[in-house]
């Protein structure tokens, strides 16, 4: 949980104090920001520090994944599993329902295309139109997913087609 407590003081001189107190008997770690404004590079710091374990859990044969979530290029069911599509072209399979999924990696440009996929956006290589009213999406992996009738008016409002 990120607090932000918005204070006024007059400071005239752009510097930035650091200061670290090692506590071995602490039982969790504190951050605090006394700032003027919150800035971009604020706002960084403050993502970078509110990572929760940046890994996804992974299953692939007797194997057990610990992957990071941008090396991820789609979630797509498959014989009433969840796929998982990587970067690499490998498939993996998570134990998640895909509207959980869909939740939870909103924060990864993760984006739903159809009921039974969903993308990551800074994984597109292009957009094919579809004679059918429909968008197949080619990824820098090579790649395809099809985004449903039902999804295309939400991904043109996303990427602004």
């Amino acid at each position: 949980m990120i607090k932000l407590v918005k204070t006024s003081a007059s400071h005239k001189e752009n510097k930035m104090e650091v200061k670290l107190n090692i506590d071995a008997t602490t039982q969790f770690e504190t951050v605090v920001f006394n700032i003027r404004a919150l800035t971009p590079k604020i706002n960084g710091l403050i993502e970078e520090l509110t990572k929760a374990d940046n890994h996804i859990i992974l299953n692939r044969d007797d194997e057990i994944l610990f992957v990071d979530p941008s090396e991820i290029v789609a979630f797509s069911t498959r014989d009433n599993k969840i796929g998982v599509v990587l970067k690499d072209n490998s498939e993996c399979f998570i134990k998640k329902k895909l509207a959980d999924l869909e939740e939870e990696f909103a924060v990864h440009n993760m984006i739903r295309v159809s009921k039974s996929a969903i993308i990551n956006t800074k994984e597109i290589k292009k957009f094919i139109m579809q004679y059918n009213s429909t968008i197949l999406i080619e990824f820098k992996n090579g790649y395809q997913e099809y985004v449903s009738r039902r999804y295309v008016k939400k991904i043109k409002q996303h990427f602004n087609i």
